[in-house]
């Protein structure tokens, strides 16, 4: 107990919670965005630097370079002037006497000259060069990154925009592969944790409950995991004692089978006996429903015994003339009137198709139609039985309809009486009925292609089974 203590004290030292783990990613994620911007303020530095541009002050340094030779010729040339310069001679007094200048730059840049101002505006600058012949050439330049080729100088935007373009765009694509790295290192780092749920769920969905659970360094996922060892403990003791009631169960209907075999046997050879005598008629008829009887409960028995041993019911798939479905199910009809002390009126045309299922499946099924038919109806007035050919949707079925004349069903009947275990109308005080007949049947028809319907007419219930004929 203390070991398991102290390992939950290590245990909870070790957690984080989810909280925490986000906001860890959330930190590497802006201490990204912080290099992020350390690495483009290093492009923007080092990007002038290349061959690829010219510096800034490349104009005013050419200028410079160049100022003795314009102070000292005879006329100030363009090929004199750097590239993308323009220039104005003035004479002593500010008239102008040559040069490049737009009509309107001519008078304001002899106006900066005498104000002994150099800025031109904007990125624009004026140099002041004093010549010997007494004029005075004024060249205006622009402090601006440049490329170092005049054809892209030409073609491009100024450099300065191309640079901001490109450390924009560096900018996104760095910021969205920082996104897209952090967040797929957080959902691996979860999914990870969260594996360990899923080994657990699974393990408990498979019934496979001896094994430890496995503890994570996630506060909300050991909240989850201690919640999992309380239902894997609960569904553990709780399919102990299923399996023990379920052995239970078994003993007893072994049991239970057991014993009916000795009064059954008694019977049938009561019946036997009898029925080696010359009896009336209805005796006669009486001891053969008997024997057939019984012989279906023995089979009942046998089917029973195949199931407590641990086999499974094989279904015995026949194929059965419409006509041989309409005798069984007449013969079947008669004993059951017989013994519930009424009568069946019989209906039905000659058939022509037939339907492949299995002969107890058969049977079960309308033995339920015929228990609910006889224990809702009126005894005086018997039940209408009828097995018809029936064409629905350019497909063919072999109709089979009890019709009782008794309450008939419900309203709610009408909506659940072909689901399981729906007993009917609290007016209905049969304790034996389990809820279970019309779904049977339900079942049965779908299996064959078919379905049921169920309705009130004229003072009392039809159920109708439709079976696909093949």
């Amino acid at each position: 107990m203390g070991d398991r203590v102290q390992m939950e004290i290590k245990r909870k030292k070790r957690e984080v919670t989810l909280a925490g783990l986000f906001t860890r990613y959330t930190v590497i994620f802006c201490v990204n965005i912080l290099l992020i911007f350390v690495i483009l303020i290093g492009v923007i530095c080092l990007f002038p630097l290349s061959s690829l541009f010219l510096p800034a002050n490349y104009a005013e340094e050419q200028i410079d370079e160049r100022r003795d030779a314009i102070a000292e010729a005879d006329v100030v040339t363009s090929d004199l002037i750097p590239n993308r310069c323009s220039y104005g001679v003035y004479d002593a007094d500010g008239w102008y006497l040559y040069g490049n200048f737009a009509d309107e730059e001519k008078e304001p840049a002899w106006k900066h000259y005498e104000e002994e101002r150099s800025s031109a505006g904007g990125t624009f600058y004026y140099q002041y060069i004093r010549r010997e012949s007494g004029e005075v050439c004024i060249v205006k330049y622009a402090l601006h990154l440049q490329f170092a080729n005049e054809k892209l100088n030409d073609h491009l935007p100024n450099a300065e925009g191309i640079l901001i373009v490109v450390v924009l765009f560096l900018f996104v694509l760095l910021l969205l592969a920082n996104a897209v790295l952090v967040s797929r290192t957080f959902a691996k780092v979860l999914k990870k944790r969260l594996k360990k749920l899923e080994r657990v769920t699974k393990k408990i969905a498979d019934q496979e409950l001896d094994f430890e659970i496995e503890a994570s360094d996630i506060r909300e996922i050991n909240t989850v995991m201690d919640s999992f060892e309380k239902m894997k403990r609960a569904l553990k003791e709780s399919l102990e004692q299923q399996w023990k009631l379920e052995q239970q169960k078994k003993e007893q209907m072994a049991a239970l089978a057991h014993d009916i075999k000795t009064p059954l046997t008694v019977i049938r050879g009561h019946a036997e006996l009898l029925a080696e005598e010359t009896l009336p008629d209805e005796a006669g008829e009486s001891t053969a429903y008997i024997l057939s009887n019984v012989q279906q409960i023995e089979d009942y028995l046998a089917a029973m015994r195949q199931v407590l041993d641990g086999g499974s019911l094989p279904e015995q798939q026949e194929r059965f003339s419409g006509e041989e479905v309409k005798e069984l199910l007449f013969d079947i009809a008669r004993q059951t009137a017989a013994a519930q002390g009424s009568f069946v009126l019989f209906s039905g045309e000659k058939t022509k198709g037939g339907v492949i299922c299995d002969r107890q499946l058969l049977i079960r099924a309308f033995e339920n139609i015929l228990s609910n038919a006889f224990a809702y109806g009126d005894t005086e007035k018997g039940i209408r039985l009828s097995v018809a050919e029936n064409c629905r949707e350019g497909e063919q079925f072999l109709k089979i309809s009890v019709h009782n004349f008794g309450r008939g069903f419900s309203k709610r009947d009408l909506i659940y009486a072909d689901q399981e275990f729906y007993s009917g109308d609290e007016s209905r005080h049969d304790s034996t009925h389990q809820g279970l007949g019309l779904a049977i049947v339900r079942k049965f028809a779908a299996a064959q292609g078919g379905y049921l319907e169920y309705r009130n007419e004229a003072g009392g219930a039809v159920v109708e089974v439709y079976l696909r004929e093949k």
